[in-house]
């Protein structure tokens, strides 16, 4: 732990994306309504954000909203 730990970070992309599908319809639609999501398809939800930390409130919002 004496070393530079900066050297052992993976930069992060600039530009996240993500894409959540469900078997079901109805789970898939109320998501749509999160700030900056989109329905692709009637199963498929997407979004975008430049911050990692928001893509993963988005997925953890999907977990808890999607069940």
């Amino acid at each position: 732990m004496s070393g530079d730990l900066s050297q052992l970070q993976n930069p992060l992309p600039p530009h996240f994306t993500i894409e959540l599908g469900y078997h079901d319809h109805t789970k898939a639609y109320p998501l749509g309504f999160y700030p900056g999501a989109t329905l692709v398809d009637p199963y498929t939800v997407r979004f975008e954000a430049d911050s990692y930390f928001d893509i993963l409130r988005f997925m953890l919002f999907c977990a808890v909203g999607g069940e």
